[in-house]
């Protein structure tokens, strides 16, 4: 028998040798992907659409038979879970993009284990999910390490909407509706959609975002009173990662205001206060309220010439040549919609104003909080 020249052998030594290696690559504890990395293991061999088979007990959900990979389709997305860690395409054909799980339907990553090949449980083997979650302490709910701020963007996961998600009417919570095909607790309340990440909500005007950090104050309390049946992964409606009796709740600013006196920080809502610091007149201290110009308002049913700003963390309202806003729970006005804002409490607001609906205000009481106006008759 003739020997084969000894170039040809060690050719054929690493050629098995690289596989081998790759294999050992992706189930090493060093190995890491990030969101959006693209698919890059065996060729799936999908030259014409794979049949797909609807999984039993599964709505919406169904499997691909063929081929050595898991493979799922949900609507018009596919779905792969391939070595532990989920993939996702527009097509079959691809091209196929690392998203981890938080990216995908929970019915998908629910099937059965006879509708499963090579995985059991459904978190991503080799992705670390950090998310904001490195940012903050999240074993500290007292919230000593706070990093959030209003107005911040959401970077977490991404979403997976597409298209309008499929939602269904939350009962008793008047007009707030739920996703279902979601691994995030996502809700449309009249124009906005709200989210809550971590224990801590974001709001958008779409579906498709951005989303922006407004803490629970700016969402309607229909939204955060939800059944427990209605939350995934939330409990507690305040935030987890923002600290509203050290922050704009209550602004450090207000410290150089009323003769040296704080702003006091005692009018945490839970209770009574008893020091009384706002005065007529007091210029407006809060979070800066800024437009470049004028800012999109809607008529408010039955108020009779009262306009509301839709898109703004706080209650602004229009009427006449005035605006009008309740901030923290007391009232001020403006000439102009980039104010100066003065505070000249509730008996210097319209009565059509401080009386509109509550789906166009996200405080209950007309009558200032923090100004004693039975001590000034």
């Amino acid at each position: 028998m003739r020997r084969l020249p000894i170039w040809i052998i060690c050719g054929l030594i690493l050629a098995t040798a690289v596989p081998a290696h790759h294999a050992a690559a992706q189930t090493s504890a060093t190995f890491r992907l990030q969101i959006g990395d693209r698919y890059r293991g065996p060729d799936l061999g999908f030259y014409d659409e794979p049949r797909a088979y609807p999984v039993r007990g599964v709505s919406g959900v169904y499997y691909v038979r063929a081929g050595r990979n898991d493979v799922y389709r949900y609507g018009d997305t596919w779905y792969m879970n391939y070595n532990g860690d989920w993939y996702r395409a527009g097509t079959y054909r691809g091209p196929w993009v690392f998203v981890s799980y938080r990216s995908v339907p929970r019915q998908v990553y629910m099937v059965p284990p006879r509708y499963r090949r090579n995985w059991r449980d459904y978190r991503d083997r080799h992705y670390y999910d950090t998310g904001y979650r490195g940012r903050y302490d999240t074993g500290n709910r007292g919230g000593a390490s706070v990093s959030l701020r209003i107005g911040e963007r959401y970077r977490g996961p991404d979403l997976g909407f597409y298209d309008t998600p499929t939602m269904i009417r939350v009962p008793g919570n008047g007009g707030v509706y739920y996703v279902q095909g979601s691994d995030n607790d996502v809700y449309r309340a009249g124009n906005f959609w709200y989210l809550n990440y971590n224990g801590d909500w974001y709001r958008a005007s779409s579906y498709r975002g951005p989303w922006i950090f407004v803490g629970y104050r700016s969402v309607p309390r229909e939204v955060y009173t939800v059944p427990s049946q209605y939350r995934r992964g939330w409990s507690d409606y305040r935030d987890q990662h923002y600290q509203w009796s050290s922050s704009s709740q209550v602004d450090d600013s207000y410290d150089r205001g009323n003769n040296g006196n704080r702003y006091d920080r005692s009018y945490d809502r839970g209770g009574t206060t008893t020091s009384i610091s706002l005065r007529i007149g007091d210029r407006y201290r809060g979070p800066s309220i800024s437009f470049d110009t004028e800012p999109d308002v809607m008529v408010v049913p039955g108020g009779r010439g009262v306009y509301y700003v839709q898109d703004s963390d706080a209650d602004l309202y229009r009427y006449g040549s005035n605006w009008y806003m309740n901030y923290n729970g007391d009232w001020y006005r403006s000439g102009s919609y980039n104010g100066p804002w003065v505070f000249v409490g509730y008996r210097s607001v319209p009565r059509d104003v401080y009386s509109v609906p509550t789906g166009y205000r996200r405080w209950s009481d007309m009558r200032d909080q923090h100004y004693d106006w039975d001590d000034q008759n």
